[in-house]
């Protein structure tokens, strides 16, 4: 396991990545576990938000002005 702490860089790095037929791990990290979970300290983010279809923004109106203009 590599751990590397806020703030630092971790340089020069070369991986092997081999066939799953070649690996034999004796333990298998639990990525289920609390505490697994607790050391990744992944950040709880929403982008956008659901809608229905009958939304304004998925109008015919809005699919011809295209991409680049705005609403």
């Amino acid at each position: 396991m590599i751990t590397i702490k806020p703030g630092e860089d971790l340089l020069n790095l070369d991986m092997l990545v081999l066939p799953p037929q070649k690996i034999n791990l004796t333990e298998a990290p639990d990525l289920t576990s609390p505490d697994t979970t607790a050391q990744l300290d992944l950040p709880s983010i929403q982008a956008g938000e659901i809608v229905p279809l009958e939304d304004h923004r998925f109008s015919s109106k809005n699919a011809r002005r295209g991409l680049w203009e705005r609403i």
